[in-house]
């Protein structure tokens, strides 16, 4: 019986990174709003062998396993990779983190992928692609930002940011919708009555007085949600 359900993508971390988030210097009263947790490699692997093994396709597994291989040098396997997506309240800065044996090796590993790291000094790295990545390894992980702010007051222990998630789960996401920005939960009210004002101007005259009512009703529920 296996506990997690199996999910693994190499090295999400530096492409969830790699999105296009506002970024910003990290505040003290900065609060989660989300945060992604993958479980160690060995758990990962562990439980698609078993399952391509009881799917009776044990080979997959195994193929699986020898071609992620190579992209794992320099990674500690037993631990968990996570990332977690603050703001202050206007805008959000994510910050991920690897557990690494050898960092050089893991970014030798991506160097045909992103590139050349350069040394930006205080033991930093910057990774020039199309948007800046800087990374720096301390207390046997590697943590990953947008700006070289965000490499300053790194966290002891990033893995406890997580909570029980690693434990439960190959891959997962928890949010925190109470510490979205005020701001941002207008603009997705204002996106919503937006859309059904469209949806309405495409319906015929004779719809439009009962669907205006009902998709009243209904706004006025999702906005209270939300």
């Amino acid at each position: 019986m296996i506990r997690r359900i199996p999910s693994y993508m190499p090295l999400l971390w530096l492409a969830v990174l790699a999105m296009p988030w506002s970024s910003l210097q990290a505040q003290q009263q900065s609060k989660a709003v989300a945060v992604l947790s993958i479980s160690s490699i060995d758990d990962l692997m562990s439980d698609i062998g078993y399952l391509t093994e009881s799917a009776g396709s044990g080979e997959l597994g195994q193929m699986v396993t020898l071609m992620s291989g190579a992209y794992l040098e320099g990674i500690d396997r037993d631990n968990p990779i996570g990332m977690v997506l603050n703001t202050d309240g206007q805008e959000f800065t994510p910050m991920g983190f690897v557990p690494v044996k050898d960092l050089d090796k893991v970014l030798s590993v991506l160097e045909d992928s992103v590139g050349t790291p350069e040394d930006a000094g205080d033991g930093i790295k910057e990774i020039l692609g199309f948007q800046p990545i800087f990374v720096k390894e301390q207390g046997g992980y590697a943590f990953v930002g947008q700006t070289i702010e965000s490499m300053r007051n790194l966290p002891a222990n990033p893995v406890a940011s997580l909570g029980d998630l690693p434990q439960e789960y190959d891959l997962a996401i928890r949010g925190f919708a109470q510490n979205v920005p005020e701001e941002y939960l207008k603009m997705a009210v204002q996106g919503l009555q937006e859309g059904v004002r469209q949806g309405l101007e495409a319906l015929p005259d004779e719809d439009k007085e009962r669907q205006e009512r009902l998709l009243e009703l209904q706004l006025k529920q999702m906005e209270t949600y939300i």
